[in-house]
């Protein structure tokens, strides 16, 4: 069970989830919730075989359960594949929209 000091308990959304890592010494953190990269990050034969998994007979609970979780990324050096990894939008190596939740703190500080 956890306590009022753990993480499962301080930390309840993605937004303090890349808060705490830009704290934490990171320059820049990207995420989403884990529903939000199968639909961006999968590709459309990875949703389809996923899709064919026995225990998906109820998708909006599978979808709320998704949603309670989330994928980051979060970089703390300037090298070029670093920078292309931990981004959002078109030139996203990971698929991650402009539109999913990033953080990102000035460099020099």
């Amino acid at each position: 069970m956890a306590n009022r000091e753990s993480c499962l308990v301080q930390v309840r959304s993605l937004e303090q989830q890349l808060g705490l890592l830009v704290g934490c010494g990171f320059h820049r953190a990207v995420g989403c919730d884990m529903w939000a990269a199968y639909r961006t990050i999968l590709t459309d034969e990875q949703r389809r075989r996923a899709n064919q998994a026995e225990f998906l007979d109820e998708v909006e609970e599978w979808k709320m359960i998704m949603e309670h979780y989330c994928f980051v990324v979060a970089r703390n050096t300037h090298d070029a594949w670093a920078l292309e990894f931990c981004n959002s939008g078109p030139d996203s190596l990971l698929g991650l929209e402009d539109t999913m939740s990033q953080l990102s703190k000035d460099i020099s500080s």
